[in-house]
This record gives structure tokens, C-alpha cells and sequence, in this order.
């Protein structure tokens, strides 16, 4: 039987404990500058292997893993897995965010990159400047990509505690708001509070622009988790909270 894990400030997790599977990932250790040199490498080869509990660089050619993806991959899980058991892993933040602008990155690695991104993109102001960099790359995986990359995207825009994106952010909302996915349109549902709160201190107008968008999830929602956060969103903005 498999099992998951839970990921900080992400509902899917990518780890499963079947036979085979990825129960690795919590019981080697990987040193935050291992993880880096796997993130940052350009050549295809490396393997993380050499890495495992020593830190060492990997021998030129040492990759028995295969592809680029298959080392993004395995560095990104070990990059969570370490987030779970509740290391402080945000020196790492400027080489996994440059990940989001790559047009190639694999479905599974791009969510990964979102799940890490949810939980260290508004920790800092260092870590906000460089989540500000990516936004037209958070856009773009608004109108694309699978579901829960969509939604954890706009989970980090929406995150962002910066009033000049602050359009750019209800935009975001707005258009995850008639997401064909449910999954996408409760994250929209649960932006919406805090977006209206800052909307409030910076322009009452744009606040306003925002009950549009809870009406239409309160009177033409009909999946029941979507309309549940859209009530407690209602609640939320009503108050002021």
C-alpha cells in the first residue's frame, strides 16, 4: 500500500513509500550545498549518489540516472524531503527559482519547484525581490501546464506582500477563478481575502474589483470544496480580516 507525505504549504505531494519508491529521500542525507550543485549544473552528468551524506563533488561522467530531468528531479525531492523534517532551506531559493523560466522543465519537476516556491517566496525580503523577477514565469503557468501547477503558481503570485503587483496578482485570481479545474478555482477562491485586504490599503477600487469575482464562485459554483472556500472567503472579506 503506498502512503504520502505532506509538504509544507502544499496538498500534493510527490513522495510515495511503495516498494521501490521514495522513502530514500527521507532516510539518506543530502547537504544543501549538494543539492545546489545538482540544481545549478549545466553538463547532464552529474549524480547525486556521490553526494549522499559526504557532500563530495561527483566524479566527471558519474551520472548512472539518466537524463537532466531524472538529476532535477531526484535533487528536488531531496530538497522537500528535507523541508518535511523541518530544515531551514532557503539559501537555496535563487537556484530553484530560476527553474520556473525553463520552458523545458518536466510537469513533475515544475511542481516540485512550486511546492518549495509556496513556502520560501514571501519568507524574505531577499527571497521576495527574487520571487518579483519571475512573475511574468508565474503568469505563464497560470494559463498552462496540469492543475496543480496552475494552482500552486498562483499560490506563490499571490503570496507576494508587494503593493506593485498587486494587479497583476487580482488578475491572476480572477482568470484561476474560471479555471476548468476546481482544484485551481478553491485556490482562487482562498487568494481572494488576502488580496482584498491589501487591496484596501493601497486602492479601495481594487478591493471593489474583487467581489465580482467571489459572487460568480458563490452563485455559479457547483463543486462543493470550491463553494465551502468561497464561503469562507466571503466571511473573510465581509469582516475586514
Amino acid at each position: 500500500m503506498s502512503s504520502t507525505y505532506s509538504l509544507p504549504g502544499a496538498s500534493l505531494s510527490p513522495f510515495t513509500t511503495t516498494s521501490g519508491g521514495d522513502a530514500h529521500f527521507f532516510e539518506e542525507a543530502v547537504t544543501p550545498e549538494a543539492i545546489r550543485a545538482m540544481i545549478d549544473d549545466t553538463s547532464g552528468q552529474p549524480s547525486l549518489d556521490a553526494y549522499v551524506t559526504s557532500g563530495a563533488p561527483a566524479p566527471a561522467g558519474a551520472d548512472s540516472g539518466g537524463s537532466r530531468g531524472a538529476v532535477l528531479s531526484r535533487a528536488m525531492k531531496f530538497l522537500l524531503a528535507s523541508m518535511t523534517k523541518g530544515r531551514d532551506v532557503s539559501e537555496l531559493f535563487p537556484s530553484v527559482v530560476k527553474l520556473v523560466g525553463n520552458p523545458g522543465l518536466a510537469p513533475e519537476v515544475r511542481k516540485m519547484v512550486y511546492m518549495y516556491l509556496v513556502h520560501y517566496a514571501d519568507a524574505t525580503p531577499a527571497t521576495r525581490e527574487l520571487a518579483l523577477l519571475s512573475v511574468n514565469s508565474f503568469q505563464k503557468d497560470l494559463a498552462g501546464g496540469a492543475p496543480a501547477v496552475r494552482a500552486l503558481a498562483l499560490r506563490v503570485l499571490s503570496g507576494i506582500r508587494v503593493p506593485d503587483i498587486l494587479q497583476i496578482q487580482i488578475l491572476g485570481a480572477r482568470k484561476c477563478a474560471g479555471d476548468p479545474s476546481p482544484h485551481v478555482r478553491r485556490c482562487a477562491a482562498m487568494a481572494l481575502p488576502k488580496l482584498c485586504g491589501r487591496a484596501r490599503t493601497v486602492d479601495a477600487s481594487l478591493a471593489g474589483g474583487l467581489a465580482p469575482v467571489l459572487r460568480t464562485l458563490l452563485v455559479a459554483e457547483a463543486d462543493p470544496s470550491v463553494l465551502s472556500s468561497a464561503v469562507m472567503a466571503y466571511g473573510e472579506m465581509d469582516t475586514g480580516a
